[in-house]
């Protein structure tokens, strides 16, 4: 089976509520290809095609009924502002393959890019939805945002770490002891898994 040429989707999500700074993400493709490895010598790694588009989603949820502070929350709304987001890719050993070719040469797996990407954070970069969808735990609110940018990866072989850090600024309106407020917060988020592009031998 070719590469798909339909984009894949490089999605990280998080809930502005939870305890930890760790995004939930994921790498699927057109032809439902899970870019993450679980099987052979490529297990754990996150496996990209040379040249392979990538579209990238945000996606921020909260359920509606909630406690923040020690007190219960109904949710109203709430949305959040992107401060800054950041992906990160230096180059992995082994620097040359089995036939001694060099590989992991590129500052980036991203093409035209350097070590560090950082997406634009102007809000008509970003496309918004809003979702209200039943949750085993209640009522679930989720916004996404979509960069209207595609990301192409590098037309190199190679391994990369790859991480992506983001600054949001959230701001929701909730429902407390019978009155309405509206609050705001800033939090960061971030992941860190290894990635290769190629076609897995070159270790």
């Amino acid at each position: 089976m070719g590469i798909s040429k339909k984009p894949a989707l490089f999605a990280v999500s998080f809930d502005i509520n939870q305890n930890s700074q760790n995004l939930i993400w994921r790498v699927t493709s057109a032809d439902h290809r899970d870019a993450l490895r679980t099987r052979g010598r490529s297990a754990g790694l996150l496996k990209l095609h040379e040249n392979e588009i990538l579209n990238f989603t945000i996606t921020g949820g909260c359920f509606q009924t909630y406690f923040f502070d020690g007190q219960p929350h109904q949710l109203k709304s709430f949305d959040f502002r992107i401060l800054q987001a950041g992906l990160i890719s230096t180059p992995k050993g082994p620097y040359k393959d089995n036939d001694g070719d060099i590989i992991s040469q590129n500052p980036s797996m991203l093409a035209n890019s350097n070590s560090i990407l950082l997406l634009d954070t102007n809000e008509q970069e970003w496309q918004t939805s809003y979702n209200w969808q039943d949750d085993d735990g209640g009522i679930y609110l989720e916004v996404e945002k979509s960069y209207l940018q595609q990301l192409q990866i590098t037309d190199k072989v190679g391994f990369w770490e790859l991480s992506f850090v983001l600054n949001v600024e959230i701001t929701r309106t909730a429902l407390i002891n019978g009155q309405v407020h509206t609050f705001s917060e800033v939090r960061s988020f971030a992941f860190d898994p290894e990635s290769e592009v190629g076609n897995g031998t070159h270790r």
